[in-house]
């Protein structure tokens, strides 16, 4: 299934239009073969906003669609964003603006400042990453050394002698009998 392609413009002027079209500031637009007069592709669409012609103001936006064309047309004589633009999306836009801003000096700074603030939070992370796997590691190591005990003194209640239990558990009979000796203070 072929995917459907958007061109949005945006433009600081409008286009000599009839006179009904005064207002009109959107316009969408589909590109046909001259000779059929068919359309050319109908999943391409072309859409203009003339921002000359948006005229609403701040207190009359109701919709994101509204917030959006306000933003667009306005964006370089807002200092602040408007009240009703607390949404992330468009703090992040706006945020966004602001860096754009940026002369080269000031673009610099902040991207290097960025690249301390990534290098920082990779490093942690993978300090983070790598405590918590030997912290796994350590559990399954401490996991396996219990095992072992519980299986060797249960091999000595079961009355079998130590070359047999090392053999089965790979423990020094000095060991095993350390296990013998705290097996019997704990009974």
């Amino acid at each position: 299934m072929a995917k459907a392609i958007y061109m949005i413009n945006i433009l600081g002027f409008a286009h000599d239009c009839p006179p009904e079209e005064k207002d009109k500031f959107r316009y969408d637009v589909e590109l046909m073969e001259k000779e059929t007069k068919k359309p050319f592709y109908e999943k391409l669409r072309f859409i203009y906003f003339e921002m000359p012609k948006f005229r609403m103001k701040l207190e009359d936006l109701e919709t994101r669609y509204d917030k959006w064309l306000y933003l667009l047309k306005n964006l370089t004589e807002l200092n602040n964003l408007p009240g009703n633009f607390q949404e992330r999306i468009f703090e992040r836009f706006f945020e966004i603006a602001e860096i754009s801003k940026f002369n080269r000096d000031e673009l610099d700074l902040y991207e290097g400042t960025l690249k301390h603030y990534r290098d920082n939070n990779n490093t942690f992370d993978t300090a983070q990453e790598k405590a918590k796997e030997e912290g796994r590691k350590k559990g399954r190591e401490e996991g396996r050394e219990k095992s072992k005990k519980e299986i060797t003194l249960n091999l000595i209640k079961a009355g079998l002698d130590n070359q047999t239990i090392s053999k089965a558990t790979g423990l020094t009979n000095e060991e095993i009998n350390q296990l013998k000796t705290s097996a019997f203070i704990r009974n």
